[in-house]
């Protein structure tokens, strides 16, 4: 997994676990962890990185284990194909979603 990717699905879990919490605001959460809105913004847009430290802290204070706010690492592809074969309709030929997958590898 690209370093960029990383870091933007991490803030979309801490986005996804802000949410939860009865749809804290941002600001709420940077008061929290010690920084500012626009930071939390930009971390949870996956266009600022987040230091160890602060992950640390984003997780204790949306009530969660570090873990949660780390992406799987077979999440790229092989989560894409989890994905997929969850959605497709039961009964759904072997043929149709080895296509799908396959339309998904080629990316």
């Amino acid at each position: 997994m690209k370093a960029d990717e990383l870091y933007e699905k991490c803030g979309g879990l801490i986005k996804k676990y802000r949410n939860r919490l009865n749809k804290m605001k941002q600001q709420e959460l940077a008061d929290k962890v010690g920084l500012s809105r626009t930071s939390v913004a930009n971390i949870e847009a996956g266009k600022q990185s987040v230091s160890l430290h602060q992950l640390y802290s984003f997780a204790e204070h949306l009530q969660v284990d570090v873990q949660e706010l780390l992406p799987d690492s077979s999440s790229s592809v092989e989560g894409g194909e989890r994905e997929l074969r969850k959605k497709l309709p039961k009964g759904s030929s072997e043929e149709l979603r080895d296509w799908a997958i396959n339309v998904i590898n080629k990316g």
